[in-house]
C-alpha cells in the first residue's frame, strides 16, 4: 500500500531530516574529538534510536521510501552516538583496568 503525503507534510519531514543530518554528525565528530561523553544524554540517544527503529517497519508497511531511508540513516547515526557515549564513559575505564592486570 503506497500512501501519498501532502506537500506540506513532505516539506516538514524533509526539513526535520535536514536538521537531524546536521546535528547528529556534529555530535559524533565532537565526541571523537574530545573523547569524553560527560555532557551527552545517553537516554536521549537511546530513545531516538528506538524511535527510528519503530518508524522503519511503519514506513515499509505504507510503502514510503522517504520514511524508511531517513529513519535508517537516523538510526545508524543515533546508534553511533550511543556506542561512542558508552565507550567513552565506561569502555575506556574497563580497558585500562584490564591492561593494568
Amino acid at each position: 500500500m503506497v500512501q501519498d503525503m501532502s506537500p506540506l507534510a513532505m516539506s516538514a519531514g524533509m526539513v526535520t531530516w535536514c536538521l537531524v543530518l546536521l546535528a547528529y554528525p556534529s555530535q559524533i565528530l565532537q565526541l571523537r574529538k574530545v573523547k569524553k561523553a560527560e555532557g551527552v544524554s545517553l537516554t536521549l540517544f537511546v530513545v531516538s534510536f528506538i524511535s527510528f527503529a519503530i518508524w522503519i517497519p511503519y514506513g515499509m508497511e505504507i510503502g514510503n521510501k522517504v520514511i524508511v531511508t531517513s529513519n535508517i540513516i537516523g538510526g545508524v547515526l543515533a546508534g553511533v552516538i550511543v556506542a561512542q557515549t558508552v565507550y567513552y564513559r565506561y569502555g575506556q575505564q574497563f580497558i585500562l583496568r584490564r591492561a593494568r592486570k
